[in-house]
């Protein structure tokens, strides 16, 4: 294909697109029918994970989740159930799920029945193809689970 195609539309009109194609564009088109490519616009949807690790232990915890792309992560929620608390935090590990590192500024301390919330990161950015998992410093009382969801966006 050269560098202009043309295009027939879902209506008998036909138009034509010139540019050169980069990854990750999109084709938009006029009126008139004349089509370009544009790097999309209005930003990266805000998406989640969730997990769940049953009678949690301080120490016990490692990597979960394989990140399928490179992302950011925005937020991080903790509810901890039964006992009293679990202080802990997201982290990020490399492709074989060793060498992790913090991903929140600090731990966070998960009170039983209530949800905890991080907006503050040390290590946001998780890169393509490392896992995303949770690392419990210390507990109180006999927890018997914790859910974590994350939430991210993709660039």
């Amino acid at each position: 294909m050269g560098k202009y195609a043309d295009i027939k539309g879902t209506t008998s009109q036909s138009f034509r697109v010139g540019g050169t194609v980069s990854e990750g564009n999109v084709l938009t088109a006029d009126e008139a029918g004349v089509g370009t490519w544009q790097a999309p616009t209005g930003g990266s949807a805000t998406l989640s994970k969730s997990f769940m690790i049953t009678n949690p232990t301080a120490g016990a915890d490692g990597p979960i989740w394989r990140a399928p792309a490179n992302i950011t992560i925005t937020a991080v929620h903790a509810l901890c159930v039964g006992g009293t608390n679990l202080i802990g935090s997201l982290w990020e590990y490399d492709a074989n799920g060793g060498a992790g590192a913090i991903v929140q500024s600090s731990y966070m301390t998960a009170t039983a029945g209530i949800n905890a919330n991080a907006t503050d990161f040390a290590n946001a950015g998780i890169a393509l193809g490392n896992y995303v998992g949770w690392v419990t410093d210390s507990i109180s009382g006999t927890p018997t689970r914790l859910i974590v969801t994350f939430e991210y966006t993709e660039p």
